[in-house]
């Protein structure tokens, strides 16, 4: 693993989506949820548009990059798998196209995984209350990625791809999701995929 791959902003990389479907309160929506500690993305509830206040939201689209502004800092990032392509998230949840000729989706992905990283990107986070802390956007996308040769990327990604044991539960968050559910028994994957042991945040 080299140590002198260089940095650079993810803001050069990924571009945020802006919420792009107007709630029709007579339509229902798919929303999809992020577990925490980089265990990805899930497709939960259906809702009709007459239960909840959103005015707009995002369509998520396979291959982005999202993330609950609210519960960042205990690792809920994640790509946008196929079975959750065209799925709901409400404006609390930023998501991203990555520009893919230059950073690998499963390679962002798996960085995300390593509990130091997204431990790093609490310290972004602003709110006094743990639990109620929130990662912006506009902070999100100032911090920085070492980027590897693209095909490299992919060889991490692969070599990484049975990392974290499977043995671990999550604990989701989705939109409105219950604070009991929320906090079901979860246990943080210790070290980090082996390839990726000499990246810094």
């Amino acid at each position: 693993m080299k140590a002198n791959w260089p940095k650079l902003p993810l803001g050069e990389v990924l571009r945020q989506r802006v919420p792009d479907v107007s709630v029709d309160p007579t339509n229902t929506y798919a929303f999809a949820g992020v577990y925490s500690f980089g265990r990805g993305v899930f497709r939960t509830h259906v809702r009709p548009g007459s239960e909840f206040a959103y005015q707009r939201l995002t369509r998520l689209h396979a291959g982005e990059f999202v993330y609950p502004k609210l519960m960042a800092w205990e690792g809920a990032f994640g790509i946008v798998p196929i079975e959750c392509d065209g799925c709901y998230v409400s404006p609390e949840f930023p998501a991203f196209e990555i520009d893919a000729e230059r950073l690998a989706p499963t390679f962002l992905g798996f960085y995300f995984q390593i509990p130091r990283v997204w431990e790093s990107v609490s310290g972004g986070s602003t709110g006094t209350n743990v639990r109620r802390r929130r990662l912006h956007p506009e902070d999100f996308l100032r911090r920085e990625i070492p980027l590897p040769p693209l095909e490299e990327q992919r060889r991490v990604a692969v070599a990484s791809k049975n990392w974290p044991p499977r043995s671990t539960t999550p604990a989701p968050f989705a939109t409105r999701r219950p604070r009991r559910q929320r906090r079901c028994s979860a246990r943080k994957p210790r070290g980090c995929p082996p390839r990726l042991q000499n990246i810094s945040p």
